[in-house]
């Protein structure tokens, strides 16, 4: 469920910088470990 609570959190304050950016370093930990491929 953390990442649906990422992504409330960046849509309860879409106008937040500071959140925005919390949000963007969060989502890249997990993703510079798990790559995606398509």
């Amino acid at each position: 469920m953390a990442s649906a609570n990422l992504i409330a959190d960046a849509l309860e304050n879409p106008e937040g910088a500071a959140t925005i950016e919390r949000v963007r370093a969060q989502v890249a930990e997990p993703t510079r470990r798990f790559r995606v491929y398509s």
